[in-house]
């Protein structure tokens, strides 16, 4: 009999305990913390206390165990100087007056760092000796500085440019350049744009190749400069078009034509066709019987009023 009252009392001690410690728990209320993330800040937002205080609300911000801010008044709080790419947790807590009366956890990651945006060459203008560069901007996604680097025949030429084009000098007469342009965020990260072009023999000529859009396509030409051309001495233009499947630019490098044009005295301009499909074939092709959505005589025209 003496068991079952001993029984009994742990019983109802244990009962009355775990009452005190519910009671306790619903002091502080759990609230949710809403997360915008990017990739060196994230800002917290979190809902209102329901049911909310009489008295005011201040909010303490943790990020892991060491307190961010303790006198946050607005639900809303923004995490600056973070990592990218890093894993990050904390606590929100929330206080009337010096009693605490809720807290809610909170975990993130960081965006990775994204690389600048691409971009493309706009022209190349390639004399014996040496190539003018002209591109279009890269921006970068975190919005931070980006500057440009020029590598040529894989050396570094050129590095932290501010602007979109440049003058490299010190190249050699008839020679092949293979060349990327990259664009450098400040975390270090490159998006780049390669190409190449042949220096011209003659002293004087330049080749060009010019990239552009047209109707909503973006279409390319490439044109030749004799060393007799100047303002003064206006020229003839020559057009010259491809084959099926040609590619103006590589043509226009290895032309005998370019020998005609100093000789004789013209500009020589080589555009280049788009590819189309036909009758079931596809290949580069010039849109001469108005089949394809594009306007290839348009385009012509485009090009004698620009050379």
């Amino acid at each position: 009999m003496m068991l079952k009252k001993i029984a009994v009392l742990a019983l109802l001690c244990l009962l009355v305990w775990n009452c005190k410690k519910d009671m306790g728990n619903s002091s502080a209320s759990d609230f949710q913390v809403l997360v915008i993330q990017g990739t060196y800040k994230a800002t917290l937002i979190w809902e209102e206390l329901k049911p909310a205080p009489v008295s005011g609300v201040a909010y303490s911000v943790f990020v892991g165990d060491s307190l961010v801010s303790g006198t946050v008044k607005e639900r809303r709080f923004n995490l600056y100087s973070l990592l990218a790419n890093h894993a990050y947790s904390g606590r929100i807590e929330a206080y009337s007056g010096t009693k605490k009366i809720g807290e809610s956890q909170y975990s993130f990651k960081t965006e990775a760092d994204q690389p600048p945006r691409a971009f493309q060459i706009e022209e190349l203008a390639a004399g014996p000796g040496a190539v003018s560069l002209y591109w279009t901007r890269s921006d970068d996604p975190e919005n931070t500085k980006v500057v440009y680097d020029i590598i040529i025949n894989g050396q570094l030429r050129m590095s932290g440019l501010n602007g979109l084009s440049c003058q490299v000098s010190g190249l050699s007469p008839n020679t092949t350049y293979r060349t990327v342009i990259e664009s450098r965020d400040s975390a270090g990260n490159v998006t780049s744009t390669a190409f190449s072009f042949l220096t011209p023999t003659v002293e004087k000529s330049l080749l060009v190749h010019r990239f552009i859009e047209f109707q909503g396509i973006k279409r390319d030409f490439g044109y030749y400069v004799p060393s007799g051309c100047d303002s003064a001495n206006p020229m003839p233009l020559v057009i010259y078009l491809h084959g099926a499947n040609g590619h103006g630019w590589s043509e226009l490098e290895t032309s005998y034509f370019r020998t005609v044009a100093e000789r004789e005295g013209f500009i020589l301009a080589m555009p280049q066709a788009l590819s189309g499909t036909f009758n079931g074939e596809t290949f580069i092709q010039w849109n001469a019987h108005y089949i394809f959505p594009w306007d290839d005589v348009g385009f012509l025209d485009y090009l004698v009023n620009y050379c």
